[in-house]
């Protein structure tokens, strides 16, 4: 209407339904149904095949120059080992790549806590300060140009076992058990849910609480090496280095002692593996190949729809299409909490409280 023509009209609602597309996109935090979208991906296994923007399509392309730009409804893709298709070089960036671009939908808490992990951590490498776009994902292997828009990412290829540590893929195995974690503090990988420190009989003084590890001292390079961290209320994101004050903390190879100074609060230790070789928590990778081959997702086409009638005016070469990537963790919970509670108040959270500490 208004004299403009048919065509102009489907150009601006194709304008309009992207420009709304978008929005939804990125609006994980304001609409309830982002969680339903496609990011949010079910494991898949080598062989599997799915259907280009079929039900539970949720992969991107990491082709987008040269020949094989070729991708359209119907394409039947095929799911191949990395190695398969990508250098050894190629494999981390797409993984890199594809890990930080889900970070930015904010709605995957395992793949946000793997970047948090690492931005959090005491390593000293340099922060993942911005994450790769769709469009940059797409160039990210063929364009060195794009690739210098990312500084961290130069960081990371130097030195991938140390961000991997960092995120919780990889680790070494000690003196507690399987992953070296002491026996006391296995399974207290929650806030919410710390190792109880334990009153101590017949002491000095009232208000020493004990936490005991080993006692032939096998857990005494994870005690002296392990960077701890306090808080008053356990709150996640509340941990700091700095012991608060009315407290003190004494470290032997068997024992961690605290001893109130008058304070009648709460204490919360946080034992921060991050970046140590005791970061295997609950990973099980032994290799950045390992991390690259388990976890990323490399999608090739297997079968052409044949309605490509833009390029190729019907069927396209495999070789043609788009190549696509989804990245699938399971982020383990990397540290162990440990406290001293106070009040017997209710929380909505597991907790083991001890009674109040005396003024």
């Amino acid at each position: 209407m208004y004299g403009k023509t048919s065509g102009a009209k489907e150009k601006i609602r194709d304008q309009g339904s992207r420009f709304l597309l978008a929005v939804i996109l990125f609006s994980g935090r304001l609409l309830p149904i982002i969680p339903l979208l496609p990011w949010k991906a079910e494991a898949a296994r080598q062989g599997d095949t799915m259907t280009a923007y079929g039900a539970g399509f949720h992969h991107y392309c990491i082709d987008g120059t040269g020949a094989n730009r070729a991708l359209i409804d119907g394409d039947e893709y095929t799911y191949i080992l990395p190695s398969e298709t990508l250098t050894r070089e190629e494999m981390a960036l797409v993984f890199w790549g594809m890990l930080t671009l889900q970070a930015s939908f904010g709605n995957v808490p395992q793949v946000n806590a793997v970047v948090r992990n690492i931005n959090e951590g005491t390593q000293g490498v340099p922060a993942i300060s911005s994450l790769v776009t769709e469009a940059d994902l797409k160039l990210l292997i063929h364009s060195s140009a794009v690739r210098e828009k990312y500084a961290w990412l130069k960081a990371v290829l130097a030195q991938e076992e140390t961000y991997l540590r960092l995120a919780g893929f990889l680790g070494g195995t000690g003196g507690g058990g399987k992953t070296g974690i002491p026996a006391a503090l296995q399974g207290h990988t929650q806030t919410g849910n710390p190792a109880a420190l334990t009153p101590v009989q017949g002491a000095e003084r009232s208000g020493e609480y004990v936490l005991n590890f080993d006692p032939s001292g096998a857990d005494a390079e994870f005690i002296r090496n392990v960077p701890l961290k306090y808080s008053s209320s356990g709150a996640e994101g509340s941990f700091t280095t700095q012991l608060p004050s009315g407290w003190v903390c004494q470290k032997t190879d068997s024992q961690i002692r605290l001893t109130s100074m008058g304070s009648s609060g709460s204490l919360y230790l946080m034992f921060d593996v991050r970046g140590t070789r005791y970061a295997s928590g609950g990973g099980t990778f032994s290799s950045p190949e390992e991390v690259y081959e388990q976890c990323l997702q490399i999608w090739r086409c297997s079968r052409c729809c044949g309605t490509h009638r833009q390029m190729y005016n019907g069927a396209a070469p495999l070789s043609a299409h788009q190549r696509l990537a989804f990245v699938e963790v399971n982020a383990p919970e990397l540290c162990y909490y440990a406290g001293i509670g106070g009040g017997g108040r209710q929380r909505r959270k597991r907790v083991v409280w001890l009674p109040d500490l005396p003024p």
